[in-house]
């Protein structure tokens, strides 16, 4: 929990540095970047948005807004447990970031009459002020994201930490940063970021409960952009047991259940192929 509240504050710190920090480049007097323009501005944004999640991303779900983490619990993929944490660390790391800007620009704060264009390097203003059109953009703005496919071009395996390791020729071991995890499973893969950039906190966390829901060694491989779960539960599912009663147990049921932790896994697969702005 520690390491995805850190990977929070993080990535928010980062995203305000950079992106108000090309804001204060471009709007405040006597900066080489002055006037500059709004392209300059949404590109600065732009990147400072990309490096922020990819520094972030490794350690937590790469939120940065309280928005995003709000809409992910609604979804039901963070506890509500862990959304004012979550929500504390942005706001550590956006009031951090935000006086780093203050201070890297201060001699041009103080050279600089037009309150306006200081409220512009602290939040965003409409053009014209007009209620309607400037809440559905702040809508837009809020809830659009970006989603591309992951692709897996390393071949990474996932076993039960105690089963022994199968064939794993040209893998190598890879230690993620999550003790439980590491307690749990081994992980072998050809690239090691490749293995992190599928291995997310969230996903551990998913796959930590998967295991212990259907109380059986768990392995996964992924290959060519393609996930194969293998779970040993040790008995045959579409034969009856001739030893157990059909009155005190439902197949359908149990396998139902099994199921709905195989969708789950999935589920999480997706979410974390989008990257939230």
């Amino acid at each position: 929990m520690m390491n995805e509240l850190f990977g929070e504050f993080l990535g928010t710190l980062i995203l305000i540095l950079l992106g108000n920090g090309v804001v204060a480049g471009v709007v405040l007097p006597k900066t080489k970047s002055n006037s500059s323009g709004w392209i300059v501005i949404t590109m600065g944004w732009g990147i400072a948005v990309a490096v922020a999640v990819f520094v972030s991303g490794k350690l937590s779900p790469a939120h940065l807004n309280p928005a995003v983490t709000i809409g992910v619990a609604l979804k039901g993929d963070l506890p509500w447990a862990s959304v004012l944490s979550y929500i504390l660390a942005q706001f550590a790391g956006a009031m951090l970031g935000q006086i780093l800007v203050w201070l890297q620009f201060k001699p041009h704060y103080e050279a600089e009459e037009n309150a306006g264009n200081i409220l512009a390097t602290f939040s965003t203003g409409p053009a014209i002020k007009d209620t309607v059109s400037n809440l559905i953009s702040e809508i837009l703005g809020t809830f659009f994201y970006a989603e591309f496919n992951k692709r897996i071009s390393a071949k990474t395996l996932i076993f039960p930490a105690r089963a022994g390791a199968p064939n794993t020729r040209g893998l190598k071991k890879i230690d993620m940063d999550d003790a439980e995890f590491n307690a749990a499973f081994a992980v072998y893969s050809a690239d090691a970021a490749g293995a992190m950039y599928i291995l997310t906190p969230a996903f551990m966390r998913r796959l930590l409960r998967f295991a212990g829901a259907v109380a059986a060694p768990v392995s996964l491989s992924f290959l060519d952009s393609k996930i194969y779960i293998f779970v040993n539960t040790g008995r045959d599912n579409f034969e009856p047991d001739i030893d157990e009663s059909v009155l005190r147990r439902d197949p359908a049921a149990q396998l139902k259940r099994e199921l709905s932790h195989f969708l789950a896994i999935v589920k999480n697969l997706k979410l974390n192929e989008r990257i939230w702005s």
